[in-house]
């Protein structure tokens, strides 16, 4: 069964660390012209503006998930890129993945190659498959956590008396953020980027991510396709 749309926002630890950036360190994807914003723009707008690849889907209910997938062909730096939705996106994207790819990998049905129209791919921040470390911590400084190979960088912005949160019975609209960046020799070549709105008590409360382990879901992207 796959396990909880919650999982795949913290990659690789079971505690959720504390935040170390005030704002979400990805809230956007380009794609060309065209630009992915992370809990507001569809799948099904994705789809319907590049007119390639196709939603997949497994699991149902809180279980959920959707995506499509790309790969991106580079001679110097191809990589697949993945852009989820669970059921608490509301059928937004959520989260991108990003991995890089061999050489040697191919487009497939299942992950066909972005057109060049919608070419060069960019987060808006600025860090992509490849990038060194030391770049990484240049932009975005101390990682929230270090563990085995993996930095984790993660956000907390809250919104006191937000009109947004009414729908959710609660005063407050908090905004959280995640990216994970997985290292080998000194450069980037996975990452998961993660933003997620929601209505909040004035009241701290420990987050919903904590004591979780996504890597089923991460095992199970490395096998596509």
């Amino acid at each position: 069964m796959l396990p909880s749309l919650f999982l795949r926002l913290n990659t690789l630890w079971r505690r959720f660390p504390a935040p170390t950036l005030s704002s979400p360190p990805v809230s956007a994807l380009t794609m060309g012209k065209f630009v992915v914003k992370l809990e507001t723009t569809s799948l099904e707008k994705v789809l319907k503006t590049i007119k390639a690849g196709k939603i997949a889907q497994r699991g149902d209910a809180s279980e959920s998930l959707e995506w499509i997938c790309y790969s991106i062909i580079d001679k110097n730096n191809p990589v697949r890129l993945w852009l989820l939705s669970g059921e608490i996106d509301g059928g937004n994207v959520g989260t991108v993945v990003i991995r890089s790819m061999s050489t040697k990998d191919k487009a497939s049905k299942k992950c066909p190659e972005l057109p060049e129209s919608f070419k060069p791919v960019k987060l808006d921040s600025k860090i992509w498959i490849h990038t060194t470390e030391y770049d990484v911590r240049e932009i975005l400084g101390k990682p929230s956590l270090e563990s085995r190979g993996w930095l984790l960088y993660s956000s907390e912005q809250m919104f006191k008396n937000d009109p947004r949160a009414k729908a959710w019975g609660e005063h407050d609209w908090t905004v959280y953020g995640s990216l994970d960046l997985r290292i080998r020799s000194g450069k980037i070549v996975e990452m998961w980027a993660t933003k997620q709105e929601e209505g909040s008590s004035s009241e701290f409360e420990p987050h919903p991510l904590q004591n979780l382990d996504p890597r089923p879901l991460q095992e199970y992207l490395r096998r596509m396709p």
